[in-house]
């Protein structure tokens, strides 16, 4: 056990040297770092390019029983961008501080690809064998709205996979409660272009590009208000709409006109449940209210999807359930916080937990000296191995 323990923390500070940083990701480096730990375990692999330099990387622990639906694993190679100088230690050093392992990606989510591939490799050394195919997914573009899984879903790849269940990454939790989420949020990103005719900057004519931006930050600013108020009556993040502004931008080089358009561009985690009409009436409201010039872009317009029900005929939950309390941990279900590459299969009717072994840890993910301790990473490989276990043995 010491030596798979040595191994599982190598592999994993390993990972975190790789800087897979959106959008200057090094996939070939990483693909290659990920076959050779497969490869080394006699796992099957397999590499598609859904994209120019977007690989899904899949490495696959057959089952006994290889026609039944199968268990899918799921984390994405690509990490958050850094700002160097806000942290203490290397981003991409893999350093170990006092018991905690440092480097983006240590939350989110590269210690659970490396901790989904160690469980496995526990599994094999216990000579435990499943029933199901286990198919653990590493994909690219996690960070811009999961758009490699709305492709990938597509693909003769993913369907010959058959998947019958889906594990992928939740959230690290402060207190002693593992959380499980059970649903995503709705994403929509777009972008708000502003509009005008280019003239002299002597002038004060109405309705410029830039009166129409400011009249968009602020109503955006105003309902951005309102939600932060229902949290402070009481509420959670999970029923409201998170929006932010990501981008502004336009503008000329000449510096004596006003520009012929400017623009800004906005994410937004929208709950499930949520009115979808009633909020995309909102913002064609802004636009109308900015200026004939104002109008409204997509680039990401999610539907709802339905959440994973715990139900007692829901075979995959109650393994789910039996592995937890086997091992005595504290469970918290939750509906989502955001919108992970899980919501893709929802809409399919595929059964998702999205759960992180990672408790009394402050959450990180994406913010400066981003860490997790090297204790709580190897309790998670043996966490996951019971659940994946009880999982891909579901009759």
């Amino acid at each position: 056990m010491i030596q798979l323990n040595e191994v599982a923390l190598t592999n994993f500070k390993k990972y975190l040297k790789l800087p897979t940083v959106h959008p200057n990701d090094n996939y070939n480096d990483c693909i290659k770092f990920l076959y050779n730990i497969a490869t080394a375990m006699n796992l099957t692999v397999s590499a598609v390019n859904i994209r120019p330099n977007t690989p899904v990387f899949v490495a696959t622990w057959t089952g006994r029983k290889p026609k039944l639906p199968s268990v899918l694993l799921l984390s994405h190679m690509d990490v958050a961008p850094v700002n160097p100088e806000e942290w203490t230690e290397d981003p991409f050093g893999g350093q170990t501080k006092d018991g905690k392992i440092y480097g983006r990606g240590a939350q989110d989510m590269k210690c659970i690809g490396i901790q989904y591939l160690e469980a496995i490799r526990n599994l094999i050394s216990d000579s435990k064998t499943c029933l199901r195919n286990i198919h653990v997914c590493f994909l690219p573009e996690g960070g811009v709205g999961c758009q490699a899984m709305a492709s990938f879903i597509d693909t003769n790849e993913f369907l010959s996979m058959k998947v019958g269940v889906c594990l992928d990454a939740g959230r690290a939790s402060a207190t002693d409660d593992f959380l499980l989420f059970t649903s995503d949020k709705i994403c929509w990103q777009f972008t708000v272009h502003c509009r005008g005719s280019l003239c002299h900057n002597s002038l004060l004519i109405a309705h410029t590009p830039g009166e129409q931006l400011a009249y968009i930050m602020k109503k955006a600013h105003e309902f951005r208000q309102q939600q932060a108020n229902i949290i402070q009556e009481g509420n959670t993040l999970e029923g409201v709409v998170v929006i932010n502004c990501t981008k502004v931008g336009g503008g000329n080089n000449q510096q004596m006109y006003l520009p012929r358009e400017l623009t800004a561009t906005f994410n937004c985690l929208i709950p499930w449940s949520h009115d979808l009409n009633m909020f995309e009436e909102i913002l064609n409201g802004w636009c109308r209210g900015a200026g004939m010039g104002c109008t409204l872009e997509f680039h990401i317009k999610q539907l709802p999807t339905p959440e994973t029900k715990l139900e007692i005929d829901n075979t995959f939950w109650i393994a789910f359930r039996d592995a937890v309390e086997g091992m005595n941990l504290k469970l918290k279900i939750h509906n989502g916080l955001n919108c992970s590459d899980s919501c893709y299969l929802r809409i399919r009717g595929i059964p998702c937990f999205n759960f992180s072994p990672i408790i009394k840890t402050p959450f990180l993910s994406q913010g400066p000296d981003e860490h997790l301790g090297v204790q709580t990473f190897m309790e998670g490989i043996i966490i996951y191995a019971n659940i994946i276990h009880k999982l891909a043995n579901v009759p």
